[in-house]
């Protein structure tokens, strides 16, 4: 079954040159604080919730909006936290397969991840 979604991924930007560099306990710090901040950012509030899925880091919605705003306030956060975090981040829409209900297959995924991976970390 085909459905219209957004897509978004968003990636610890040098998370690997970090853990060689700080060691593994300062990697683990750094991800920990990531993974808060995005769980504080999608949790359901009065805002439209965002469905985060798993630890894959990333989010699908019907409506494009709410992802773009968590997208957004996830990278401010980000900027101001003394975390030294940065992130980068790659969204599409587009019609993809509804696999099993609850997983996406489609070119529109494929390419939110692969623009993620192609951004410059937001610092």
């Amino acid at each position: 079954m085909r459905v219209s979604r957004c897509f978004a991924f968003i990636d610890l930007s040098g998370f690997t040159a970090l853990t060689a560099r700080a060691g593994d306990e300062r990697a683990v710090d750094v991800l920990s604080t990531f993974r808060a901040l995005v769980r504080d950012v999608c949790k359901p509030t009065g805002r439209a919730h965002r469905q985060v899925a798993g630890r894959r880091g990333d989010a699908r919605r019907v409506e494009t909006e709410p992802v773009v705003a968590a997208l957004l306030e996830m990278q401010l956060r980000a900027e101001s936290d003394a975390s030294s975090m940065a992130i980068r981040c790659g969204i599409t829409v587009g019609q993809v397969i509804l696999h099993e209900g609850d997983d996406y297959i489609g070119h529109d995924v494929n390419l939110a991840a692969r623009l993620c991976e192609l951004a410059k970390g937001a610092r």
